[in-house]
């Protein structure tokens, strides 16, 4: 089960696969449901229909999972996920602006189950507190806070969402 959620939230973090499938079953679609002169109108209508439905895949899976990949991947980990005490060592201001406030990147540091020090970072527009009832609070520089990760890929983890409110 491990492998399989690590596999799930790996492809969904990275989205380039998602981009490979949508433009694999565009083109699929575009050889498989050619219509020709032959066939009568309402079949051809129907071929169009279908070609049209698949070639959209190549915008709407890559948009759907860079939208709402948080919302799959935050709860994989956090079920799957080994808990672990994390400190974050720094921070920096990056370029991005999100509602007229500058997103932050985080460097953090934790120890995993192996005993190996993890270092890793987020962003604060990543969305990825778990889970998400009540308050949602970024730790700050020298916080130490609560993490689960996963185990095959230590550098995803989701930040508990149990901080006190400031």
């Amino acid at each position: 089960m491990s492998f399989v959620a690590s596999l799930i939230v790996f492809l969904i973090k990275q989205i380039w696969p998602f981009v490979i499938i949508g433009l694999l079953v565009g083109f699929w679609a575009t050889m498989r449901f050619q219509p020709s002169i032959q066939q009568p109108p309402a079949e051809q209508k129907r071929l169009k229909r279908l070609r049209a439905f698949f070639q959209s895949w190549v915008v709407v899976l890559p948009s759907v999972v860079y939208l709402l990949g948080s919302y799959i991947s935050n709860p994989l980990i956090y079920y799957t996920g080994i808990e672990a005490s994390a400190k974050v060592i720094s921070q920096e201001q990056t370029r991005t602006l999100r509602n007229y406030e500058r997103v932050l990147q985080m460097n953090v540091v934790f120890v995993r189950a192996d005993g190996e020090l993890q270092r890793s970072s987020f962003r604060t527009d990543e969305f990825n507190l778990y889970p998400k009832d009540g308050p949602a609070v970024y730790p700050r520089p020298g916080e130490e806070f609560k993490v689960r990760y996963l185990p095959k890929i230590p550098r995803y983890f989701v930040i508990l969402n149990t901080l006190p409110i400031r």
